[in-house]
């Protein structure tokens, strides 16, 4: 049997164009010499797959393992993010009587104004988002009320806010590369 029907032969048994039944017909049909060359090949094809199969082994172990990096890293930029927001609703809670609403207002104030604008106005004028929680009587702050002016004071909105929106920024480019790489 010539070297190029051997070929069709395995081609086709790879292709699935071929019953295993056909290729064992095909096979009792070589001469014994032929049979050896053909076993010969076979070998070496099973060697080059092999080869192949374990750089495609390797390469995706190379991607587990970036996946993993990347879920851990994911983590610890959700738990800072997580934490950085429970700093900004924590300033909210200790300064104003309904600290939603004062979000809400100062979210807004962003959205018109920008964070520079918005970190001033908050440490200078907080009452502009909200009621404060304390009492103001007539003019003197009683319970809490200066207070809550200090702590607003001395809140860095401004850096709070960007580090929030960073954390957010790099958690959703880390979220993006892991599923690409899936």
């Amino acid at each position: 049997m010539s070297e190029q029907r051997q070929e069709q032969l395995l081609q086709a048994l790879l292709n699935n164009q071929m019953s295993l039944e056909e290729f064992k017909v095909g096979i009792k049909a070589m001469p014994t010499e032929d049979l050896k060359k053909f076993k010969a090949v076979v070998k070496q094809r099973m060697a080059e797959k092999q080869k192949e199969l374990y750089e495609v082994k390797r390469e995706l172990r190379g991607c587990e393992r970036y996946i993993d990096m990347a879920e851990f890293d994911k983590g610890r930029v959700q738990k800072a993010s997580e934490w950085l927001g429970t700093q900004i609703a924590t300033a909210f809670n200790m300064i104003f009587k309904n600290p939603e609403l004062a979000q809400q207002k100062c979210w807004e104030y962003e959205q018109k104004h920008g964070v520079e604008k918005t970190a001033k106005k908050f440490k200078n004028n907080p009452a502009k988002f909200g009621k404060l929680k304390g009492i103001n009587f007539f003019g003197l702050k009683l319970a809490g009320r200066g207070l809550a002016s200090a702590y607003a004071a001395s809140f860095d909105y401004k850096i709070n806010r960007n580090q929030f929106d960073k954390s957010q920024n790099v958690l959703g480019k880390i979220e993006n590369n892991i599923e690409r790489v899936k």
